[in-house]
């Protein structure tokens, strides 16, 4: 039996943790090539748990509803993330480099907004607009 490799075309033998080449010529490939041309099918790569980074951990927004505070989201790509602005849950899902972002406004001075994903956290701080 055999596994894919997460962000590789080798494979891996799971008998004897052998990586396997997507060589051609390679006589170890060609019996993979073999086995999942008899119809079977690899096991699915192990993808690393990347913790999820918030940036910048802090910054100031107007409160006048037309600046906008932007939080970037990096970590495992392809990810779905549950994160929560103010304990309302919401997701996104992070794109093939392992980035998204949100953008928040708000219109009343003197408030904090707080984004939480697992054991990150950023903060933002409603100010009066000058």
């Amino acid at each position: 039996m055999y596994q894919l490799i997460h962000l590789s075309d080798a494979i891996k033998r799971i008998s004897d943790g052998a990586i396997i080449p997507a060589d051609p010529n390679n006589r170890d490939y060609q019996d993979v090539l073999s086995w999942i041309n008899a119809g079977n099918v690899p096991a699915l790569a192990d993808i690393p748990n990347v913790p999820v980074i918030l940036t910048p951990s802090e910054q100031l927004l107007l409160a006048n509803g037309e600046n906008a505070a932007r939080i970037e989201f990096t970590g495992t790509p392809l990810a779905e993330i549950t994160f929560a602005v103010n304990a309302a849950a919401d997701t996104l899902t992070l794109d093939s480099d392992g980035k998204n972002h949100i953008e928040l406004t708000c219109d009343t001075p003197g408030v904090t907004i707080v984004v939480e994903v697992g054991t990150a956290q950023a903060v933002i701080y409603s100010v009066e607009a000058p």
